[in-house]
């Protein structure tokens, strides 16, 4: 037979081996490369999460933010509306008509919706409505608070009435002898303002995502 050290064999035998390590090699090379892969795309969606996470916090904190700014600019529009509507001589000379709803009515109708408002009330000094965005509601009583405005000063609320919960403001009306004549209530409805901060979402997540990717 052929000698364990028979030249012959392990000359034929080397190829093999030869061939077998490249193989191994190449496995090895290619069990690595895509580990690398699998690893660099774990970091990559890590980092995307990491962002995606942020720029949904900055957006709920946006919100709330964005939220808080449009109450204040709605407090000081009520507050601004009642006071000039209080001093309207259209105003006061249809509260000296012995029917003030035929004047103030369509007065009040036209200024909110000019302006966007949820409703415009003018009432008489204990707070009997002479206008209503709800014509069945004239002739009944205001609801909500109107005790500053019968002392002679304007105040401001966020209170539910038969619209629903809004920011509003009332001020006295006072004739030329300074004697109060009328009440004037002006209301935004909080689910008018949640919806113009929703509208911003949009604008505040593209301004945290680009802020997040710059910074």
């Amino acid at each position: 037979g052929i000698s364990a050290l028979d030249p012959a064999r392990a000359s034929a035998s080397r190829p093999v081996r030869c061939g077998r390590l490249r193989l191994w090699i190449h496995d090895l090379r290619h069990t690595l490369l895509v580990r690398q892969m699998s690893l660099a795309r774990q970091l990559l969606l890590l980092q995307l999460a990491i962002v995606l996470a942020a720029v949904a916090v900055t957006a709920v904190f946006g919100i709330a933010a964005a939220r808080d700014r449009a109450v204040d600019e709605q407090r000081a529009r009520v507050v601004a509306t009642t006071k000039t509507l209080a001093s309207s001589w259209e105003v006061l000379a249809a509260l000296r008509l012995g029917r003030p709803t035929v004047a103030l009515q369509p007065l009040a109708e036209r200024i909110r919706r000019d302006n966007g408002f949820s409703f415009v009330v003018f009432m008489s000094p204990d707070g009997i409505r002479y206008s209503h965005p709800i014509p069945a509601e004239i002739g009944r009583r205001y609801i909500g608070r109107i005790d500053l405005a019968q002392r002679g000063r304007t105040l401001t609320a966020i209170e539910t009435g038969v619209l629903g919960r809004s920011v509003r403001a009332v001020s006295p009306i006072r004739d030329r002898a300074g004697r109060i004549t009328g009440l004037v209530a002006v209301g935004v409805l909080e689910t008018t303002i949640s919806a113009q901060a929703r509208a911003q979402l949009p604008a505040l997540g593209l301004a945290a995502l680009l802020a997040l990717l710059l910074g």
